[in-house]
């Protein structure tokens, strides 16, 4: 039994090419019976032949049947999905995959950002400052800890305005995305400036420096506002500029070789001659230099004026030997220069009176001396023995000690013990007529930045060493109560 038409015809072609093999092996002379079954061969060749046309057709009918079933279907049951629709799907895949690494990156930086703001920070430096109305402001230039290395490449330094009467922050910045050798260099203008590099850019290189405002701590006067009113900015500073704590001027020589004063209200740049508008202050008058019209302003309301002055060939030079006359110069506000590295005490103590600390008996501690003379032969005042003793100074005046009100002494900064790495960091209050210390405060191992006086209150700016928290102190003068504390 064969299973189809087609088959059948096949299996009757083959035998008819059969027949017509042994007909001609045997009857190769009847030519009319050969004849006979070619044309049966080609007749079974022929329905062979029809009977595939037949099926490839019905294969053919057959699909497009079954196409036309699916576009039924199709239409039936509505538009294929978009997320079914193959290349549609995997485009998207893509762009969400893509989305997501994104979105991580970015939420990373966020995070580290937070963190950046809100852990605590390590004291790099602390200026006094004045706002527009001329309230004072403690401005604080911190980093901020516990980041890791891997974050070198966001922000880790943050500057604050601290209202040095309540110690309340009052406004918190952030900037530039840079390591640690990029510090924010800050130094006092007129009240509610700065002169500043935010970006710490200025760090190894000669840019000019911009202002800011101490109100927002923003630029209010970019470089290319300061080289519009002054072109001779353009070409850069040869070496670190100064400022003049008294004027708020920046004092700078130029990549030509040029010193210029910048004027921080006018923008405008004049020459600067040192041998005549810079005095150098002796030992005696508190060290460090200021400029003439610090010291005019400084005497402006005695009579005569500044003392006389003495031209040189770097800078001029005052003389005096009147009380009244040398503890004014002490006062004048200095020259500071950008990038220095802060320190709020010295070991000196002149301002008070001719005292001094000498060592007793050879060893490590150091006791209140008298010496009028400064030639060692003094007395010692009060049995109080002090390790590594430091006076309290004044930010932005003499190298010198702080003097408090009333006759009430120094502020005294010295360590429990020698390692200076390890000892506890004292605060204490010295009494310079018997050598006493009516109070102590007791800080972890650190050193002082800064100091300053505001009204009844001694505010203290402490770097504390191992990666802690610094502190900014209101310490009241009298008692040593701690009145507020800003902690970075």
């Amino acid at each position: 039994m064969y299973r189809d038409d087609l088959e059948a015809a096949i299996a009757r072609a083959d035998a008819a090419e059969q027949d017509l093999a042994r007909s001609r092996d045997q009857h190769s002379d009847d030519r009319e019976r050969i004849a006979a079954l070619e044309q049966q061969l080609a007749d079974a060749r022929g329905e062979v032949t029809r009977l595939r046309g037949d099926r490839d057709d019905q294969r053919i009918q057959g699909g497009d049947r079954a196409s036309a079933r699916g576009r039924d279907r199709a239409a039936a049951v509505g538009p294929t999905p978009w997320w079914r629709r193959r290349p549609v799907h995997v485009g998207l895949g893509v762009v969400a995959t893509g989305g997501l690494i994104a979105g991580l990156l970015l939420a990373g930086r966020a995070c580290v950002r937070h963190r950046a703001r809100t852990n605590p920070g390590e004291l790099y430096a602390a200026h006094v400052m004045r706002a527009a109305d001329g309230t004072p402001r403690l401005v604080v230039v911190s980093e901020a800890l516990g980041l890791g290395d891997d974050a070198s490449f966001t922000t880790r330094w943050r500057i604050d305005l601290v209202d040095p009467a309540t110690g309340r922050r009052l406004r918190r910045q952030l900037f530039f995305d840079g390591g640690r050798d990029k510090r924010p260099e800050l130094l006092p203008a007129t009240p509610g400036r700065f002169w500043c590099d935010l970006d710490g850019s200025y760090a190894g290189k000669r840019q000019l420096l911009e202002l800011c405002g101490v109100d927002t701590l923003e630029v209010v006067a970019s470089q290319r506002a300061l080289i519009a009113r002054s072109p001779e900015l353009a070409d850069g500073f040869a070496s670190s500029p100064e400022v003049d704590l008294g004027t708020g001027a920046l004092i700078a020589t130029t990549a030509r070789a040029t010193t210029i004063l910048v004027d921080s209200v006018e923008l405008t740049a004049r020459p600067f001659s040192p041998s005549t508008e810079r005095v150098c202050l002796e030992g005696s008058y508190g060290g460090g230099q200021v400029t003439r019209a610090s010291l005019d302003l400084a005497f402006r309301d005695v009579p005569g004026g500044a003392p006389p002055l003495t031209d040189g060939p770097n800078c001029a030079s005052v003389h005096s030997r009147d009380p009244a006359t040398v503890a004014r110069l002490r006062r004048v506000p200095r020259l500071a220069g950008v990038g220095r590295s802060q320190d709020g005490t010295t070991s000196s103590v002149r301002a008070a009176g001719d005292v001094l600390f000498a060592r007793v008996d050879g060893g490590q501690r150091e006791a209140l001396t008298t010496d009028p003379h400064g030639n060692g032969a003094g007395r010692r005042i009060g049995a109080a023995t002090f390790i590594h003793p430091a006076a309290l100074t004044e930010y932005g005046e003499a190298d010198d000690a702080m003097v408090l009100p009333d006759d009430a002494g120094v502020i005294l900064v010295h360590q429990e013990t020698v390692d200076r790495n390890t000892s506890k960091l004292l605060i204490s209050r010295l009494d310079l007529h018997d050598g006493t210390t009516p109070w102590t405060v007791t800080l972890p191992p650190g050193e002082v930045l800064l100091g300053h006086r505001e009204g009844d209150l001694v505010i203290v700016a402490v770097r504390l060493f191992r990666h802690r928290q610094s502190v900014v102190l209101g310490l009241d003068w009298h008692d040593g109560a701690e009145r507020w504390r800003y902690a970075m």
